[in-house]
């Protein structure tokens, strides 16, 4: 049976690999969050953008912009999540993609 701080430790370990793992995801999908955020101010399409804790990139955008979102972007790439959120998949690396979150101004 673990005592008190190896309990503490384990927990600790747990919590830098998780960070780890984090970093290393916003190192990978950087160029591909930049990449969107350009487009969109190129777009003129108003936006707000946040990594959430498992350092997901969401994009907020207002739902009118959705019309304008589907031409801009391959629909082979943008699909819906549910109905207030889309999905932006990279064509060029494996499972980095970024959610837009539609909302309603």
């Amino acid at each position: 049976m673990m005592n008190y701080r190896e309990q503490v430790q384990r927990v600790l370990a747990m919590h830098h690999a998780n960070s780890e793992l984090g970093l290393a995801k916003s190192r990978e999908q950087e160029d591909f969050v930049l990449y969107v955020g350009r487009v969109l101010t190129r777009n003129h399409i108003a936006f707000t953008w946040r990594l959430n804790a498992d350092f997901d990139a969401e994009f907020r955008v207002n739902l009118g912009d959705l019309a304008h979102l589907r031409q801009i972007f391959d629909a082979r790439q943008f699909q819906a999540d549910d109905t207030h959120s889309w999905v932006l998949s990279s064509n060029l690396l494996d499972g980095v993609e970024v959610r837009f979150i539609l909302e309603t101004n």
